[in-house]
């Protein structure tokens, strides 16, 4: 009697069906890292802001909340009654939906050009009513930045024409004398370092920062009324 023969490519067939099984995990896997990754695993809620005017924003402005970046500005129209309709894209996890109450600022970075502005949002509590998707923040708690422009504006011709005069005077006061200027500046550099430090972390939390300055106030103005007892 001859021994039992092995079934010709049966261990074949095995190895083929491991190989089969382990290139549809790796397919399943690559198939869900797309996933996450075209997901982005962000927020995607998306309000308006009615400003009395745009203020130089254009789209990809950021939308910042104390300092911290959570969206973008994704467009910019005009309504029926002149005012800019901005539309505030928020992106970021854990910062939608903003509350009723909410108020929007439009800020500018500096003062060096017109390219730097942005929306500063100063939440309301997490207790007021979400605004939901598509709503908006009425022009009555939106404020529009000053431009330089806007200020000169305010000043009547006299006072336009010496302002003038004074920028002139540096003018002529710098001429020739730039370099050894710059090196003079260099020994201020540690303490305007010092100084820019210490106003980014007083605005870090700017809502904080205004009821300090508004509490201050009534202090000092409280202290006035008894200053006769004191």
């Amino acid at each position: 009697m001859k021994p039992a023969q092995p079934v010709a490519g049966g261990g074949d067939g095995l190895l083929t069906s491991t190989r089969v099984v382990a290139l549809a995990a790796v397919v399943i896997g690559a198939a869900a890292i797309v996933a996450v990754l075209v997901r982005g695993g962000g927020t995607d809620y998306t309000i308006h802001a009615r400003f009395q005017n745009a203020s130089q924003l254009v789209k990809g402005n950021l939308v910042q909340v104390s300092g911290t970046p959570i969206g973008k500005v994704t467009d910019i129209r005009l309504t029926p009654d002149g005012e800019a309709d901005v539309v505030l894209h928020v992106t970021k996890d854990g910062w939608a939906p903003v509350h009723q109450g909410t108020q929007a600022t439009i800020r500018q970075a500096s003062l060096s050009s017109v390219a730097n502005r942005y929306v500063d949002l100063d939440l309301a509590p997490n207790s007021n009513p979400p605004l939901e998707a598509g709503a908006v923040i009425p022009s009555a708690r939106t404020t529009s930045t000053v431009d330089l422009d806007q200020i000169f504006n305010t000043l009547d011709r006299r006072t336009r024409e010496s302002l003038s005069g004074v920028i002139r005077g540096f003018a002529d006061q710098y001429e020739g004398e730039g370099a050894r200027a710059n090196r003079g500046w260099l020994y201020l550099n540690p303490s305007l370092a010092a100084s820019s430090r210490l106003f980014s972390e007083l605005n870090r939390d700017t809502p904080m920062l205004e009821r300090f300055v508004v509490s201050s106030s009534k202090l000092v103005t409280d202290l006035a009324v008894k200053r006769d007892d004191l």
